[in-house]
């Protein structure tokens, strides 16, 4: 299957919801227990109680899709390598945890901690109105956005770095201005903590969920 860390448009196979979105889960419940796919199993969606089929092929990663045309998360991004990689880094207690709202809304945050915050991890372009309701719904959120997926992002973000202005002598801090490119401007009106991931290297990812 390779390294999870490479650049890879390979997704998942998928179960497709009527607005052409996919969702596919590494954990559904198996007996009332969350498992990990495997073959000839079947489990429910621990958000929407519907049937799920375990995945397994040969060339593709292992993982759970709704049975039929069944979709019960618009927040949920079709996951690459990426995405899996990440989650990897984090106990698989807090993975894909289901975050209930007071009014009865509820998602599935990629990551939940034991002390509440939720990670996101997002691979693909997201609507400005998408991410203000993610924020306002996860109030102690981080998202952790994958910075090399347009082929100009890292260049623009670089430059952007290089003419910005320290806070302070040393500092690895920087101000720097929002329309260095696309990747900060879709990003600069965030209200959450995010994170760009923005090298290949297996070490970063180690070193920021450390």
């Amino acid at each position: 299957m390779g390294n999870a860390f490479e650049r890879s448009s390979e997704v998942l196979e998928s179960s497709h919801g009527e607005d052409g979105h996919e969702q596919d889960m590494k954990f559904a419940l198996v007996n009332g227990q969350r498992q990990e796919a495997q073959p000839n199993l079947s489990g429910k969606c621990p958000t929407c109680d519907h049937p799920m089929v375990a995945k397994c092929g040969e060339v593709r990663m292992w993982h759970w899709a709704h049975q039929g045309s069944r979709f019960c998360d618009p927040w949920w991004e079709n996951e690459t390598e990426w995405h899996r990689a990440w989650k990897d880094q984090f106990p698989d207690e807090w993975q894909e945890i289901v975050h209930h709202a007071e009014n009865g809304e509820r998602h599935i945050a990629d990551v939940k901690t034991g002390d509440g915050w939720v990670i996101e991890f997002q691979h693909s372009s997201i609507r400005p109105d998408e991410r203000r309701s993610r924020e306002a719904f996860y109030r102690s959120l981080i998202w952790v956005v994958d910075g090399l997926r347009r082929k100009r992002d890292g260049g623009h973000f670089s430059r952007a770095w290089g003419k910005g202005e320290s806070f302070y002598p040393s500092s690895s801090k920087r101000r720097v201005p929002s329309a260095g490119g696309a990747l900060l401007r879709d990003w600069a009106g965030s209200r959450a903590h995010a994170g760009l991931e923005l090298t290949l290297r297996e070490s970063t990812v180690r070193q920021a969920a450390a």
